[in-house]
């Protein structure tokens, strides 16, 4: 084992305990704390710039990104999440690329957005979140008065995704964007 490797695994395992507590921060809402940590514990800002490199920074990456979003620091959490380089995990890498495209819609950049978003649907091909991303992206199209490209959206969901919740109400949805 090279020097090099030898110290990559212990950064990986002080990262990962480092992260537990931003964690614990973010999930109970305190994003603040989880971005900055609280003087006893590291935030995620600091894990990024103290372990670079490691997977755990990269995560943090995702989670400094998402605890912006959740704060309305629409420029820094594009910034993170675009820095995020999503794993193969198949819940985490859609999930990041969804909140970057609702954030290029919040900032006003809506094909981008719409991009995104469907892209999040695709990667994710699930029952659980690819609907979701679908429905956010036809709503965007809808409020740009695109709405038969918001159908075709729903309309997917409806055929591919008919086991999700969603479906059950998304006929709503396809007669709104008919009228």
């Amino acid at each position: 084992r090279s020097l090099y490797k030898h110290h990559m695994a212990d950064q990986e395992l002080e990262a990962q305990g480092a992260i537990a507590s931003a964690q614990t921060a973010f999930a109970q809402q305190q994003y603040e704390q989880a971005l900055n940590g609280d003087g006893n514990n590291k935030g995620f800002l600091k894990i990024i710039d103290e372990f670079g490199g490691t997977k755990t920074a990269n995560l943090a990456k995702l989670y400094a990104g998402l605890a912006y979003a959740k704060t309305d620091k629409v420029d820094e959490a594009i910034k993170m999440l675009e820095d995020f380089s999503a794993q193969d995990d198949d819940m985490v890498s859609p999930a990041a690329i969804a909140a970057l495209g609702n954030l290029y819609v919040k900032k006003g950049d809506n094909e981008k957005g719409i991009k995104t978003l469907i892209k999040a649907a695709e990667e994710a091909d699930n029952d659980a979140v690819s609907p979701v991303f679908l429905l956010q992206a036809g709503e965007v199209y809808e409020s740009l008065g695109q709405n038969e490209k918001a159908l075709e959206l729903y309309n997917k969901i409806k055929k591919q995704y008919f086991r999700s919740p969603i479906s059950q109400e998304i006929d709503m949805y396809i007669e709104r964007a008919t009228k």
